[in-house]
């Protein structure tokens, strides 16, 4: 697999392309490969605060808006203003937009010829937290941001993943990609979202702070597609890379990780397995603890072309029943979890679920390296 230069405009390698240009539907996660151009269209104007939002709704939005602000400040110690709490929640909700307290969102998405166009918006993270699940699809909409995941592989032939803090609001306490973060919303206007880009400078940012590992020396960072988690909706650009750093390299930078200790920081435990098909298909099928959706996407994605190095007659026949045993993977989760129905925005034991720890064991018995590098 030969690497992906930096551009504005992105090709992707065919072999990345399973079904042409279509677009990969499953019961959690819809994938979008694309084989062409990305377009930006950016004709749509920051959101306004949906009618669906009533007073309850309003109040709450408010409430989590200034708790946000005021993590910023202690926290993080970000210089911002005191609030405009006499305008209500849409001059607060704009306010966090006016200082660029937004993340981006992508709307109306449209795959025409292996060429995605989109619009976008910006999105306040207590947006995403309190609305990416909820039933009504306006607010859902509204909180929908978009983020970048990273499966990441070794020199020495394994697969790192992540093992979330239950500190997550969403997605807390399961398995996850390598590296993977929230994209920021532009300074400027734009016309263009150029996907790796993007991708490596969040990867950049987020691989220093969580696991301590930059992947500046990565080879062959490929662009997988953009994904959509159905059950927490927000989308999500996915990539593989390879670096030519070792496990052992990378678990102790991990280990020095110096944000470890960062209250404000989320440095994560990491896990290091065999890069094989088969162990793609058994983090995803066998595992009760299950992997944000668009997480998996790249998992997917990586499985696939393992395959095609290996195996290339079978596959799109390994792709296709990987997508159907995760499918029913994540039945039965839902099955097991105390609501019936597993919630991104409650940690895994909280709902009665297995820990990710126990379920490696379970699973890979041992065959697998738990690296504790998280505070």
């Amino acid at each position: 697999m030969s690497p992906v230069s930096l551009s504005p405009s992105i090709t992707i390698p065919r072999s990345l392309v399973p079904q042409g240009a279509e677009v990969i539907r499953s019961s959690v996660v819809d994938i979008y490969p694309m084989s062409g151009i990305t377009a930006f269209n950016t004709t749509r104007r920051d959101p306004q605060l949906p009618v669906a939002m009533g007073r309850e709704e309003s109040a709450i939005y408010l409430e989590k808006l200034v708790a946000e602000r005021d993590f910023l400040v202690t926290r993080l110690r970000k210089n911002i203003p005191e609030l405009p709490l006499s305008g209500g929640v849409e001059a607060v909700h704009q306010f966090f937009i006016d200082h660029g307290l937004a993340k981006l969102g992508l709307r109306n998405i449209t795959l025409q010829g292996g060429v995605l166009s989109a619009e976008h918006c910006l999105v306040t993270h207590p947006a995403y937290s309190l609305y990416s699940e909820s039933s009504n699809p306006l607010l859902r909409e509204f909180g929908a941001n978009l983020g970048a995941a990273l499966i990441l592989t070794t020199s020495d032939g394994k697969l790192l993943i992540q093992h979330r803090k239950p500190e997550n609001r969403v997605y807390g306490d399961v398995p996850g990609a390598s590296i993977a973060g929230l994209v920021d919303a532009p300074k400027g206007p734009l016309d263009r979202l150029d996907m790796l880009q993007v991708g490596q400078s969040v990867m950049l940012a987020e691989g220093r702070e969580e696991v301590g590992f930059a992947p500046d020396v990565t080879e062959e960072f490929t662009f997988t597609g953009l994904h959509i988690d159905k059950a927490a909706l927000h989308h999500e650009m996915t990539f593989t890379s390879r670096t030519s750093r070792t496990s052992d390299e990378i678990a102790t930078a991990a280990l020095a990780n110096q944000h470890k200790n960062d209250p404000a920081a989320f440095s994560e435990n990491i896990v290091f397995l065999d890069s094989t098909p088969q162990v793609v298909a058994r983090l995803l099928t066998d595992i009760r603890t299950p992997f944000p959706m668009t997480h998996a996407g790249p998992l997917l994605m990586l499985g696939y072309q393992l395959m095609k190095d290996t195996k290339p007659a079978e596959a799109s026949s390994w792709l296709h029943s990987a997508i159907a045993a995760m499918d029913e993977n994540y039945r039965v989760i839902d099955t097991l979890s105390a609501d019936g129905r597993y919630s991104p925005g409650k940690s895994a034991t909280a709902q009665g679920l297995p820990s990710f720890k126990d379920e490696l064991q379970r699973v890979f018995r041992g065959e697998h390296r738990y690296v504790e590098c998280g505070k």
